[in-house]
């Protein structure tokens, strides 16, 4: 049986760093076969296999998911090798607003059955992953949203709104509850990401277990790796720069809208008069994204009220969860998560 080690990050836990030191260099050495890998390091030379399978696996309805079920178990047979360890790294299984975890892990789990399935995930208090997913994620999905438009709107929107989708990306307890559901308690490894920054040696050497593959090979990979770090001004950080990409992208999807959008791209796609996406593609990887319409923004931190209101949010949940992934009490009041 076939053995599959999927990563499901969370953002901002050093899934990148992953991807392109640790996964990437055991994948380039023959220890694993990795399903998903920077093949240079150029963020443009990103290599995804299974862009299309998670692609479906995330925003198709079930009629439509199932109907490819078996054309994606065959693309994935063909991908997966028996004689390595097989590992999938794709943070997007915690992130997308689509579906619920619960139907997401049961398609992921149809989708890889035969396999002998182990699920790593990083987790991070919710306060400090709640500033920096987004100060990430301003440049691609929140400017230009109203509703989102500052870190203090944001902030609200998780602490007011029950019924907000992003909220679930904090719920930690409902994941994992979800996860062992799905995979079984012994089959699911979680770590905390503050250990990751604290305390290395101890994450590095559970992955040297998980992977067996050394120790030393995995401290030589992972040594001083960090990818992702924002530029800081005083406690704040700023978020990327606002290319002409990124406002392309903006007035697309607000034209998506209307009715005449759509007619439009299905008239010039089914007369093939142009080849759009091509064009585009090549001019936003040679032109558009150095084209600065707009510096970063400055997001100022929570202030300690804030704070608080987050930590007695989610502090039942964490504190059952300390139960659930044998965690200590105090070190969890340690690392902020209560």
């Amino acid at each position: 049986m076939a053995k599959v080690l999927i990563h499901i990050g969370l953002p901002k836990t050093a899934t990148t760093t992953f991807q392109r030191h640790l996964f990437h260099g055991l994948h380039e050495e023959g220890y694993i076969n990795f399903l998903g890998r920077y093949s240079t390091f150029d963020k443009d030379d990103y290599y995804n296999p299974l862009n299309d399978v998670l692609k479906s696996l995330f925003v198709d309805n079930e009629i439509d998911f199932m109907g490819k079920v078996t054309l994606y178990k065959k693309h994935i047979k063909n991908l997966i090798v028996c004689d390595k360890l097989n590992v999938l790294s794709e943070e997007k299984l915690t992130m997308f607003e689509a579906h619920s975890n619960e139907v997401v892990f049961e398609r992921l789990k149809i989708l890889f059955s035969g396999c002998h399935i182990e699920i790593v995930l990083f987790l991070r208090n919710q306060v400090d992953l709640m500033y920096s997913y987004y100060v990430e994620m301003y440049r691609s999905k929140y400017f230009g949203d109203r509703n989102n438009s500052s870190f203090g709107k944001y902030c609200d929107r998780i602490l007011n709104d029950s019924c907000c989708d992003e909220r679930r990306l904090y719920e930690y307890y409902r994941l994992i509850d979800v996860l062992i559901v799905n995979f079984g308690p012994d089959k699911v490894h979680v770590f905390l990401f503050e250990e990751f920054l604290c305390d290395l040696e101890k994450v590095l050497k559970e992955f040297s277990r998980i992977l067996h593959v050394s120790y030393e090979k995995i401290r030589i990979l992972m040594y001083d790796k960090k990818e992702n770090v924002k530029s800081k001004i005083g406690d704040n950080y700023l978020s990327d720069d606002i290319d002409l990409n990124q406002y392309l992208i903006r007035y697309i999807n607000f034209l998506k809208r209307y009715d005449c959008y759509v007619w439009l791209k299905n008239k010039i796609d089914g007369q093939r008069v142009f080849k759009f996406r091509s064009i585009y593609d090549f001019l936003r990887k040679k032109m558009f994204k150095y084209i600065v319409v707009k510096k970063g923004a400055i997001h100022n931190r929570m202030t300690d009220i804030e704070k608080n209101k987050i930590v007695l949010l989610f502090e039942k949940d964490n504190k059952e969860l300390c139960g659930m992934i044998d965690v200590d009490v105090d070190l969890m009041k340690k690392y902020g998560y209560l």
